[in-house]
């Protein structure tokens, strides 16, 4: 007859005994199951459960804590049992009876279960050949963790076959080379975040430290190369800087242009904006230290074309850099005897800055203008060489102690006389006589037309020329002489506008070089001038007219109007 099942059976046929090892333990390869699966929040409550059975064991204790930071890095809450829990519902009625009896059929088959199991592990060879398939999948998942990178696998890989073969020398190794690559990792993951930081020096340490340890790592032999090229630039750009702020433009030209040469992309922006600026200070410099040196002009210059490939349109270093070529082309017109192309170039330097080049653009252009008065004289262009001349005495600031006498031969070379052949007197012809005497009679000679003697005028014009003046005004001036060719004092002059109606404008009385000079405003410039010479307000010479107009380069702005008093009237 059956006996009744009691509730509290507890059984009495021995349980399994509690393998040497955790490795050999069942929940230990539901463990391994769930790492090899990625699945490390599945992992961790098996492995808490192996470290309650086996509290010591050094292998569970270095990979608990991997196990729970990686479970906790993928949001793992740590679920708390309790083994006194009230049971949710209650057995009531039959149920009573029938469920204990379920759960000692239950209790029988797994003691059966376990009894089989413990008769398989005591069959002699059978515990050596699950090690030995257990270490050849160890020894493949441990290099296949190495091979990937996943340095945790494979030391927990390497860390199981040593509990199961202690002087197993390739997993003692593998251990060793999986926690040096662990560490490896961390080291280059930290020196990465410096770099980014721009730390260069503390993270160029840091790769040093890898390429000693583990030579060959991933590219960290690029990227100390990479970092020390950084270290170069930062202190090659901070030199040019600071040269640059203390106003040591010559040093900060060299360092910036070192820069570029390594790499042109760094701190670009800066640097070519401190470049330009560099190029234009110590060019106006070594211009101003220049004078009228062309070898140091022209190391300006080239100091200033730097600063247009910039800046091409900064006008400051395109004026600067139009004048210095403007000038050294003056000075192979001047050694060629091209009197006309220097006159033209110097004369726009002149008027923009007559100081430019130690002062010496005004001697230049006053000797260009005398030479060329010379080879006209020589040529017998006695008028344009006085005009020549004339433009000579009116710069300023130079020695024209010895214009008055080539003027003087000019004009006297024009005033000579030129023979004329005296008239023939003819014989007055016969008058016919009557009656066949032969005689003839006298013919009354026409008489001829009375015509108007022109009234001479005080003053006569004695030469009139334009040139271009880009100053933004315009000029009328001259020179007034006396009869007999000196500079007569104390003269005024008008002159008006018959196409815009401006003027009559009047000059103040002619200096002691008999020089006078009416200024024209911009706007008025453009159209017919005409000149006159004035006294006591009213005029006496002939109203003298040119046009002036047009574009600075190409047209005239300035007219020159020279007057002689007349002989009869001294």
């Amino acid at each position: 007859m059956m006996q009744p099942i009691q509730n509290n059976y507890e059984p009495t046929q021995p349980q399994p005994p509690l393998p040497d090892h955790p490795t050999a333990h069942p929940l230990y390869h539901m463990v391994e199951h769930f790492i090899n699966q990625g699945d490390w929040q599945a992992a961790r409550a098996p492995l808490e459960e192996l470290l309650t059975l086996y509290p010591d064991d050094p292998y569970l204790q270095e990979l608990a804590p991997s196990v729970r930071t990686r479970s906790a890095l993928l949001g793992y809450a740590e679920e708390e049992y309790s083994s006194d829990s009230e049971p949710r519902f209650k057995l009531e009625g039959p149920l009573k009876f029938v469920i204990p009896g379920l759960i000692f059929i239950v209790l029988l088959c797994l003691v059966g279960s376990t009894m089989l199991a413990l008769q398989i592990w005591g069959l002699p060879g059978g515990d050596s050949q699950r090690v030995a398939a257990r270490v050849s999948q160890l020894h493949e998942q441990a290099q296949d963790a190495l091979d990937s990178g996943d340095y945790d696998r494979a030391v927990v890989a390497y860390s199981e076959l040593l509990q199961l073969q202690p002087d197993d020398q390739q997993a003692q190794q593998g251990l060793e080379q999986a926690r040096a690559l662990r560490s490896t990792m961390s080291l280059y993951s930290e020196a990465i975040a410096e770099m980014e930081a721009h730390h260069w020096e503390s993270s160029l340490a840091i790769f040093k430290q890898i390429e000693a340890a583990q030579p060959g790592y991933r590219d960290v032999a690029n990227r100390i190369q990479f970092v020390q090229e950084q270290q170069l630039l930062t202190s090659q750009f901070s030199d040019a800087e600071a040269d640059f702020s203390q106003g040591n433009y010559e040093r900060a030209i060299q360092g910036y242009e070192t820069l570029q040469e390594i790499n042109s992309n760094f701190q670009s922006d800066t640097v070519r904006e401190h470049l330009f600026l560099s190029y234009l200070q110590q060019g106006l410099t070594a211009e101003s230290a220049a004078g009228d040196d062309p070898e140091q002009l022209a190391a300006a210059l080239d100091l200033f074309e730097k600063a247009l490939i910039l800046r091409p349109g900064d006008s400051q270093a395109r004026g600067e850099s139009q004048l210095i070529k403007l000038y050294l082309e003056s000075l192979e017109y001047l050694e060629d005897e091209r009197w006309a192309n220097a006159v033209e170039n110097l004369n726009l330097i002149y008027d923009a800055r007559p100081s430019f080049a130690n002062a010496s653009v005004g001697p230049l252009l006053y000797d260009a203008y005398v030479a060329w008065g010379d080879d006209l004289f020589e040529y017998g262009e006695f008028a344009e060489a006085q005009t020549k001349y004339e433009a000579a005495r009116l710069i300023r600031g130079v020695d024209t102690s010895n214009i008055g006498r080539k003027l003087a031969l000019a004009k006297a070379a024009q005033e000579t006389p030129t023979p004329t052949p005296s008239p023939e007197p003819t014989a007055a012809p016969s008058t016919g006589s009557g009656g066949g005497g032969g005689g003839g009679g006298q013919v009354a000679l026409p008489t001829p037309t009375p015509t108007a003697t022109p009234v001479p005028q005080p003053y006569a014009l004695t030469s009139m020329a334009i040139r271009n003046n880009c100053s933004g005004q315009g000029y009328i001036h001259g020179v007034v002489w006396n009869a007999y060719h000196l500079p007569l004092s104390g003269v005024t002059v008008q002159a008006f506008n018959l196409d815009n109606g401006a003027g009559p404008l009047i000059s103040g009385p002619s200096n002691g070089d008999g020089i006078y000079q009416i200024i024209v405003e911009g706007d008025q410039i453009p159209g017919l001038w005409m000149v006159q010479v004035l006294e006591n307000g009213q005029p006496v010479s002939e109203a003298m007219g040119q046009r002036l107009g047009g574009e600075c380069l190409n047209g005239a702005q300035e007219l020159k109007v020279d007057w002689q008093r007349n002989l009869q009237f001294e």
